[in-house]
């Protein structure tokens, strides 16, 4: 204790004498920078990363100042052969020749792809780095960190979409890694007029967002607003594109405001109609927007086919849309409430069939509708084969064993298996999901009110697509409002020499398709 006293008050150093190179932190939030910075304060930086890697070298074995630290993390670079065949002998060539005396000689002269870490937030800087799979080199004698790209990121090549088959179209689709998604989009526009920004989001997961637009054909407005919306968000994380739309578009929005796809033609077809695509790290699909109801009933092999073949494919899909929107709901209505409006027989068929059946019209449709999404549902979630075999054998099976154990009426299982071969034909995911949620939403209706609830729920369903708007477009445009010059495009795969003009309701810079403006 005595020790300690006369260290505290006798060997106390006056107020004029206090070590101008100590300075206590007066707060959390300020860090050393790159100066202040060892090989303690980067090695502790990783310590709970059993991943990262750290060595130290010595370029002169006669020479304390020959040191270096690297630092990597192991499994996202290539660190056997850059370091020992690439790194280590420019560097060593280096010393030998200047030694370390000046930062800028070291990146000018090293032959090495150098990049200094600034002094503001080193911390952050080179944790970004060594999870890019680039190698920090701290070199004491200079008191500096550097990196050197030596990343190899794991990574797939690209195949063909399990999703959106390809019959005709290119096989090569996107996969998990940014760059080369970008790469294959580049690939097929070779004009300097295609833009593509990247941003990082999320604080902890440091996701790049790439933003892909064709600057002489976009609307600016769209492309402005879209910046500003990325620019806002705050968050931990972004893991999918799905999180990323939830972010930029309403909650509220029941339709998807934004398509997705899979298929670099798909995409650049897209941007060179005026539209903006966001590429998420990670995420082997792109967002399209803004996007409109009609382009989500389109398919990427629309422009494969000739334009009568994808007409009629479009209108089978817009047919299959209304039919397993609509169907249960009026079928129940005509059942429950309206009998006089079915003919004699067939009503006298779904009678007799129906006796023995203990449950009413409505809780048998509901039913029958809540067995459908489930298979829907496993068939989605197992593996490809068992789940096809799952959805067309199980729905074969128990609908037959529903029907002679009484329990389901065969009117009722043919109605759920028309909506839901014809749901199926919704080749955008979450067009169905809204589809099935509105289903069972005009089924309501139509159960408690009859026709009049039939039609008091389209008009609603109406009334929400259009007030829905993505980023400014409105949602059942062409149709309403009204752009005449676009809706034969919309409604129908016109020949291409018919095409002269991109979609008015995009508002683009450059309206016409033939080629780029002279400047």
């Amino acid at each position: 204790m005595l020790k300690r006293w006369l260290k505290k008050f006798i060997f106390r150093p006056s107020s004029g004498s206090v070590d101008s190179s100590f300075q206590p932190y007066t707060s959390t939030s300020e860090r050393p920078s790159v100066e202040l910075a060892d090989a303690s304060a980067i090695l502790n930086l990783f310590s709970r990363c059993a991943d990262v890697k750290h060595h130290t070298y010595t370029l002169n074995a006669l020479e304390e100042r020959s040191s270096v630290l690297f630092v990597f993390c192991e499994g996202m670079s290539d660190s056997q052969h850059m370091i020992h065949e690439v790194v280590l002998p420019r560097l060593q060539r280096f010393y030998e020749t200047y030694g370390f005396t000046d930062a800028g000689m070291l990146q000018s002269a090293s032959q090495l792809q150098m990049e200094r870490l600034s002094d503001d937030n080193w911390q952050r800087k080179a944790t970004q780095q060594v999870f890019d799979g680039k190698l920090l080199i701290y070199i004491p004698a200079l008191r500096i960190i550097c990196s050197v790209d030596i990343a190899k990121l794991p990574a797939r090549k690209p195949e063909e979409s399990n999703v959106e088959v390809s019959v005709r179209g290119a096989k090569d689709c996107f996969v998990e890694e940014l760059a080369t998604n970008a790469a294959l989009v580049r690939k097929r526009i070779k004009s300097p007029s295609l833009a593509y920004e990247q941003i990082v989001l999320g604080e902890r997961t440091q996701t790049r967002i790439g933003l892909m637009y064709m600057y002489d054909i976009a609307d600016p407005k769209v492309i402005q607003e879209v910046k500003q919306r990325l620019q806002k968000i705050t968050i931990d994380g972004v893991f999918s594109a799905t999180e990323l739309e939830e972010m930029i578009e309403p909650t509220w929005a029941l339709f998807p405001l934004m398509a997705y796809t899979g298929r670099p033609d798909f995409t650049v077809n897209c941007l060179t109609n005026g539209r903006f695509v966001i590429l998420v790290d990670g995420t082997p699909a792109a967002l399209i927007g803004p996007a409109n109801l009609m382009l989500l009933i389109k398919t990427p092999e629309d422009i494969h086919f000739t334009a009568l073949s994808s007409t009629f494919g479009q209108m089978l899909r817009l047919l299959g849309l209304f039919v397993s929107l609509m169907l249960p709901a009026f079928w129940l209505c005509l059942l429950s409430y309206h009998q006089d409006q079915l003919p004699f027989y067939l009503l006298a068929t779904l009678t007799v069939n129906r006796l023995g059946i203990p449950l009413s019209t409505g809780l048998e449709m509901f039913l029958a509708l809540i067995f459908l999404e489930m298979l829907r549902e496993a068939g989605v979630h197992l593996p490809t084969s068992i789940g096809s075999t799952l959805t067309v054998v199980g729905g074969l099976i128990l609908g037959d064993a529903a029907i002679r154990a009484g329990i389901l009426s065969p009117g009722i299982v043919v109605i759920g298996a028309i909506t839901h071969v014809f749901g199926a034909t919704l080749t955008n995911q979450a067009l169905g999901g809204a589809v099935s949620i509105l289903r069972i939403i005009l089924f309501i209706f139509s159960c408690i009110f009859g026709l009049y609830g039939f039609f008091l729920g389209v008009f609603l369903l109406l009334v929400l697509l259009a007030a829905l708007q993505s980023f400014g477009v409105p949602y059942l445009a062409p149709v309403s409002p009204p752009f005449f010059r676009d809706m034969p495009y919309a409604f129908f795969r016109l020949p291409l020499a018919w095409k002269r003009k991109r979609p008015k309701m995009l508002h683009t810079i450059d309206d016409t398709n033939r080629g780029e403006q002279s400047e």
